[in-house]
């Protein structure tokens, strides 16, 4: 509590230098907070999400066993812990976070660098995780754009008043991310391999998403008048001082833009500008009050965007007291109903207790839901439940006059979470259904608790967060044999194609046909089949032992080969009888192959004496050969071994970017339905679509592939139902104005 209070007592300090007032720069440190972490743990989760298809990627290309073995195991940590590792990455950087914003200086995220005498005494363990913890930070700076790491650095510690960040040090950089990472895996997995291949995997994501996060940190606070221009640093020659702070760091450091530099006044805020401001504003008022075709949306415009609203001289007076009250009168009369009857009393009441800015924003409100009402992607059932929002809608838009400009609000989340939870199509959202009457009560009580705290809204998400976890759960094991299954038939697939990978660099055009085509059909799947269910490298090496054994039986030799081909072929047949066993291969069909191959090697026999007879030279060099202690050797090909298989770059590109989660449209028969991507094999070649209640598809990626290309599927926008009512209601035609 002490840091808390300290951090308001420099936030108080502000006030009085012509900075935004305490409550107001409060406001927005809370706004900046919860935006940071919402994109950082959306980032997390999200990579949670698909980090177990590049772990098991990678166990399929690993070489050593317990390499291998480590990544298997961290596939099924997170797929046994995922929701837990979600809230662990929570309570960890939330720690972070707070200890680096509330610190003075000098707190890193990570352990202090020891001391050369101290070096002695760390293990190789610990020196191989402070590497992989270097490389993951540097990977993640080396994404960023300075500029933006500048301005992070700088508005966050203006924001509450202190010397600028230090690079390592500011509560949102890679060192304090990688942290909290390292904390949630502590948590959940003693074993450090185990912990580096998850630490190994999440990096990626954070690299690859950080820079946004903090041009969305910049342009909220530049928004609201922190830092709004920053020079680029300079290297002072002794310490530097802000704002009469004793800091006694002399590192480079942002220099503000004052209003002897610019155009810019005490406030942050360019004069014309805001002139030009008020009178826009004024003009989309009187055009809207008046009925004005294009009026409303442009008043639409100016309420939704941040920079309209960035001063405190636009007039936009605070709404009436007595009509605060009759709306919590509208709202306790609504939590009963389950429709938005309430709708027409509320605007009465607006006309007759408020200003117009205050009837403007009720008919905003209004569009904002007929949007939603004609969103094909909610079920009707989910519609109705979000109608019932609209009194509560109308009156946090205004008290709070930024709602419809602030993406991040509490309630427009608590929107957004309810549409993507109830839109989701493996889920059962009729009415009476678990999750459509744990929406209900929820809302009935958000409906008849909400005076002015948004908190309410806050812990409604939790609750929406637990009413998604609960559905996931009735969902778990409805689909999990049919994973299972297509699993099993990708390895199988992928065993497949190696084995005939393998196969055709053994083979040339002294092979016979019958041979060629029996090894390339059939003994490639004995040998998958091996691998898949003996999950034992020896057997999958003795089956293509038996493949070499059986090209070289059959390929031209000298008079000196006919003893070994007869020492061989007994354990030859063997092994082969063995892998046909193993795919149950027809007996008819395996008697033909093997007459036809005792055939060929009597006629080998011959020719081979004859050979000898008539002094033939020997036959060409080939790459099998056998010893005479007859074990086979195999001399790879460069030129084969280096030839990779094509890909199809169309199928690629068209999956790319798909993930569990997606929402996918099907037309088929006349019809349109939707599907979520439930599930996606490791290789990404077999794509499981399922439907409430059990309407369920199991596709290849060429399937999928080609019904993208010809129209006949599409991946739904997840895009929040919000912003996109809110953009449609801003991007109305003017052409009747």
């Amino acid at each position: 509590m002490d840091a808390v209070r300290d951090l308001a007592d420099r936030v108080n300090r502000s006030a009085g230098r012509g900075d935004p007032p305490l409550g107001s720069r409060a406001a927005l440190l809370d706004e900046c907070s919860g935006l940071i972490h919402e994109r950082i743990n959306d980032v997390i989760a999200q990579a949670l999400s698909r980090v177990t298809e590049d772990l098991t990627s990678e166990a399929l290309r690993a070489k050593r066993y317990d390499h291998k073995l480590a990544l298997l195991e961290a596939v099924m940590l997170v797929r046994e812990n995922r929701l837990e590792l979600e809230e662990r990455f929570r309570e960890s950087f939330a720690a972070v976070y707070r200890r680096l914003l509330n610190a003075e200086g000098g707190d890193s995220p990570t352990t202090a660098h020891s001391s050369p005498d101290e070096l002695s005494l760390v293990s190789e363990a610990q020196v191989a995780d402070q590497l992989q913890r270097e490389r993951l930070i540097n990977s993640a700076r080396a994404s960023l754009d300075p500029q933006q790491v500048l301005g992070v650095r700088a508005r966050l510690a203006a924001l509450i008043d202190r010397d600028w960040f230090d690079e390592t040090e500011h509560p949102v950089s890679p060192e304090a991310i990688v942290e909290a990472l390292r904390l949630m895996l502590r948590d959940v997995s003693p074993r450090p391999e185990i912990q580096s291949a998850l630490l190994g995997a999440l990096g990626p994501y954070v690299a690859r998403n950080l820079d946004g996060i903090y041009r969305s940190i910049n342009d909220l606070l530049k928004s609201n008048h922190i830092l709004p221009q920053i020079k680029q640093p300079f290297v002072s020659d002794g310490p530097t001082n802000r704002g009469g702070s004793d800091s006694s760091q002399g590192a480079p450091q942002p220099a503000v833009t004052e209003s002897a530099n610019s155009a810019v006044d005490a406030s942050g805020i360019d004069p014309s500008w805001t002139a030009a401001s008020i009178d826009r504003l004024q003009n989309a008022l009187a055009s809207a009050f008046s009925g004005r075709p294009g009026g409303l949306t442009q008043m639409a415009q100016i309420l939704s965007n941040p920079a309209m609203l960035e001063t405190e001289r636009l007039p936009m007076q605070p709404v009436w007291a007595p009509l605060v009250d009759s709306l919590t009168a509208l709202q306790k009369a609504a939590a009963s109903q389950s429709d938005d009857a309430s709708f027409p009393a509320l605007t009465q009441q607006v006309r007759d207790q408020g200003a117009p800015i205050d009837l403007i924003t009720v008919e905003i409100v209004g569009m904002v839901f007929d949007y939603i009402y004609n969103d094909r992607r909610l079920p009707d059932t989910i519609k109705q439940q979000l109608l019932r929002l609209q009194v509560v809608a109308v009156k946090a838009a205004l008290l709070d006059r930024g709602f419809f400009a602030r993406r991040h609000h509490p309630l427009r989340r608590l929107i957004d979470r309810i549409s993507d939870v109830g839109a989701d199509p493996d889920f059962d959202s009729a009415s009476g259904s678990p999750m459509l009457t744990g929406f209900d009560q929820l809302l009935a009580e958000v409906i008849r608790t909400f005076q002015s705290d948004l908190q309410v809204f806050e812990d409604a998400i939790e609750k929406v967060d637990a009413i998604e976890r609960e559905a996931l759960a009735r969902k778990a094991d409805l689909h999990a044999d049919t994973a299972t299954v297509a699993a099993r038939q990708e390895v199988e697939q992928l065993a497949v194609m190696d084995a005939r990978s393998e196969i055709e660099q053994r083979l040339n055009k002294n092979v016979p046909s019958f041979v060629r085509d029996f090894l390339l059909d059939t003994w490639s799947g004995a040998m998958a089949r091996a691998r898949a269910e003996q999950g034992d490298t020896s057997d999958w090496g003795l089956a293509l032992k038996s493949a070499e054994y059986l090209i070289w039986s059959v390929l031209p030799k000298r008079r000196d080969d006919i003893p070994r081909l007869a020492s061989i072929l007994p354990g030859l047949i063997r092994g082969l009888n063995k892998g046909l066993d193993l795919i149950e291969f027809e007996p008819q069909t395996r008697a033909q192959f093997f007459d036809a191959l005792m055939k060929t090697h009597t006629r080998e026999i011959g020719d081979a004496k004859q050979r000898a007879t008539q002094d033939e030279p020997d036959p060409l060099q080939v790459s099998i050969s056998i010893s005479p202690d007859g074990t086979v050797h195999f001399v790879p090909n460069e030129k084969l071994q280096s030839a990779a298989l094509p890909e199809n770059d169309q199928i690629d590109a068209l999956l790319d970017g798909l993930k569990r989660g997606n929402r996918i449209e099907i037309a088929a028969e006349g019809e349109s339905r939707v599907f979520k991507l439930a599930w996606v094999s490791p290789a990404r070649t077999l794509f499981i679509l399922s439907r409430h209640p059990d309407d369920s598809m199991t596709l290849q990626g060429s399937e999928l592939a080609s019904m993208l290309h010809r129209g006949l599927a599409r991946v739904l926008s997840q895009a929040s139902t919000l912003d996109l009512a809110i953009t449609s209601v801003t991007a109305e035609s003017f052409a009747a104005a």
